[in-house]
């Protein structure tokens, strides 16, 4: 397949995962064969749905859903340790590698904006039940 084939399925599947993500009640993905992609566009497009979710935690963050923020950074951690799981040569899949090396790090980041933001809500809170003493 060309290589601005694989882009675009990429994008496609990112984007079908995501809206998923957000609108439906299943406990699993769409898989490649029912998005109708190659299993190589789909590992990668699984890969940038990580850096999706980490904007939508963001956006939950600001908005003080942080439990909606928890629940994008969990699926971002399977998604993570699924993709870690598999052992393909870069030549199979050109960039997976270097995807999940980025998902890594922007967990960790995810994490430690979710971890200040629940301390500052719960630090907030704490002043809000003294000032009405």
């Amino acid at each position: 397949m060309k290589n601005y084939l694989i882009q675009v399925e990429q994008e496609y599947v990112e984007s079908l995962l995501f809206l998923e993500y957000l609108t439906s009640e299943k406990t699993h993905f769409s898989n490649y064969e029912e998005l109708e992609v190659t299993p190589a566009s789909y590992l990668l497009g699984t890969a940038d749905l990580i850096g999706e979710l980490r904007r939508h935690a963001l956006n939950c963050i600001r908005n003080g859903k942080n439990d909606e923020a928890n629940r994008a950074l969990t699926l971002m951690e399977e998604l993570y340790f699924e993709l870690f799981s598999l052992d393909y040569p870069n030549v199979l899949i050109p960039g997976l590698r270097k995807k999940i090396d980025v998902a890594r790090n922007l967990i960790e980041r995810t994490r430690s904006d979710l971890t200040i933001s629940l301390i500052k809500t719960e630090l907030v809170n704490k002043i809000n039940v003294l000032l009405k003493k």
